[in-house]
């Protein structure tokens, strides 16, 4: 019973938080800052890594796995961007870190509503955390470099030795389904834990993490066989069918995201009522 009151509670707020007019904000937001954001990201990465042309692809996997249905329209557009030099090019990454600060800062005020503006944080935190935001995500993403090497290495000693059975493993359902959900899972858990104005214990977060992993995980199965199935969905958007794919896809991503939001903030009031 305790279940079911969680998620009635959670559906109720849900829409009398306006969550679906939130996820329209956030997806706006997410479309402007996208670009600007990808290439600081690959800009960052690419200090420590190689070049921006050797990073994008690398980047571009993990992209994929938290915006499955993003365009390869924008990646290319990423790689095509030429700041130039001197005055106009400072001025151009100014604007491009303000720009990808706009979906932190959608994100905290969508999370703000859910939790009730419990906790407020002030202006100047909210800003550095939002123009922080593009380096840390950088510095994740150094770190799964860093992991994938040590998890290829580990493969190529088992071979060495003659042993199949955990490169097999690691290579097939390890890669292919574990390791994307539980990147989705720790990329949840620190949205909702950080982002979230106010302390949220970490137990409550990593739950709705969880729900949110795995309910983004069976959406986005949902989305790709009605895609595959109606051949002529968005034809009525021409050529800008692809953006629009990927406007809905993180349109929907977002409603889920609050949903779970919800979920965590009806939980931490059951257990404060008991």
């Amino acid at each position: 019973m305790g279940v079911i009151r969680v998620l009635k509670k959670s559906l109720l707020s849900f829409k009398e938080d306006g969550c679906l007019n939130l996820s329209a904000a956030i997806s706006f937001y997410a479309i402007l800052s996208i670009i600007p954001f990808i290439y600081l990201l690959i800009s960052i990465v690419g200090v420590f890594v190689g070049s921006k042309g050797e990073v994008l692809p690398k980047v571009s996997v993990y992209i994929n796995q938290l915006i499955p249905f993003i365009s390869d329209q924008v990646l290319h557009e990423v790689g095509r961007i030429n700041l130039g030099s001197g005055i106009f090019a400072w001025l151009a990454v100014v604007f491009m870190l303000w720009s990808s600060t706009l979906i932190f800062d959608s994100i905290e005020f969508s999370l703000t509503r859910v939790f009730k503006g419990e906790h407020l944080r002030p202006f100047w935190v909210s800003k550095i955390m939002s123009f922080l935001f593009v380096p840390v995500v950088g510095l994740v993403f150094i770190f799964l470099q860093i992991f994938n090497l040590a998890v290829n290495a580990f493969i190529m000693l088992n071979n060495y030795f003659g042993i199949t059975l955990v490169p097999i493993f690691l290579n097939s359902v390890g890669l292919k389904y574990i390791f994307p959900l539980l990147l989705n899972l720790l990329f949840l858990t620190a949205l909702y834990a950080i982002v979230t104005p106010g302390k949220i214990i970490f137990r409550e977060a990593m739950i709705g993490g969880f729900i949110c992993a795995i309910m983004l995980d069976i959406a986005k199965h949902i989305f790709g066989w009605m895609i595959i199935h109606n051949p002529n969905f968005g034809l009525v958007y021409g050529s800008l069918n692809t953006i629009i794919l990927m406007l809905m896809w993180i349109f929907y991503a977002s409603a889920i995201f609050l949903f779970c939001a919800e979920v965590i903030y009806a939980y931490r009031n059951r257990n404060n009522h008991e």
